[in-house]
């Protein structure tokens, strides 16, 4: 099945096809001559009546098209996000363990010693490392499929433990919903934004109000991000623009020099 972004360029490639014939449609119209017989003018009338038609409806069943086609991709993404509830992501444990038992009993290690919790073998599913082994670099995240996600969720919930451990425990996020906690991170600030049951938080304050968001889909944090930019943007043609000293500038000029370096 045909993604969205498939679909565009179907779409693309069709309105081109569409404009050149409507060109040539307009260069026939010009080439007739007043004196021309009537019947041709009204075969030509009829056919851009005809074609304009087409088009129109092309446009829209293609416009309702991509609208079905975004509803698929969200409830596919909510459905893949489902299917990970009962996952979670540990980083920062070395490469010591080489098979999976030796993987699974690294993970109860820390879930028993570090969470200090009582969960067990037969609370965990499977445990894997993902991606390919590298010769250097950050050990492989592992990720962590429990048998319930009442054990899931004890272990997520004691993840603060962690703070000032060189491991830290993360949700399996779908592919989509990383790309708009990346997003969000760069818009507000890591500090501002985290993940609860394959959700993305977001944290801010509108004119000294705190507000929370969340968001499963790009579109919502981008609806989101625009009366917030809209916002800082009116602000900033309010401030009134500060007169600059010749020290000041020449601070300034020197503060830039230095961080070129």
């Amino acid at each position: 099945m045909a993604n969205q972004e498939e679909l565009m360029k179907i779409s693309e490639k069709v309105d081109k096809q569409m404009q050149e014939f409507n060109q040539a449609l307009l260069s026939i119209k010009k080439s007739l001559k007043p004196g021309d017989s009537n019947p041709a003018l009204v075969s030509l009338g009829l056919l851009e009546m005809a074609f304009n038609s087409f088009r129109d409806y092309v446009q829209g069943e293609f416009g309702s098209l991509g609208k079905r086609m975004a509803n698929i991709e969200v409830n596919q993404d909510a459905a893949e996000a489902y299917s990970r509830r009962n996952c979670l992501l540990l980083f920062g444990l070395k490469e010591d363990a080489k098979t999976e038992e030796e993987v699974e009993k690294l993970v109860l290690q820390v879930f028993q010693s570090k969470l200090q919790l009582d969960i067990q073998m037969g609370d965990i599913d499977r445990a894997h490392r993902l991606g390919r082994v590298k010769d250097a670099g950050k050990p492989r995240p592992i990720i962590v499929k429990f048998v319930s996600y009442r054990a899931r969720r004890l272990c997520f919930s004691n993840k603060s433990k962690l703070k000032g451990e060189q491991i830290s425990i993360g949700e399996s996020l779908t592919k989509k919903r990383l790309a708009i906690l990346n997003k969000a991170r760069d818009t507000y600030g890591v500090v501002n934004c985290w993940t609860s049951d394959g959700k993305i938080l977001v944290k801010e304050e509108v004119d000294g109000v705190p507000r929370r968001h969340v968001f499963t889909t790009m579109e919502q944090l981008e609806s989101v991000q625009r009366p917030s930019r809209q916002r800082t943007n009116e602000k900033d043609t309010k401030k009134p623009k500060e007169k600059t000293t010749t020290g000041q500038a020449q601070s300034s000029r020197s503060s830039s020099r230095i961080k070129t370096k």
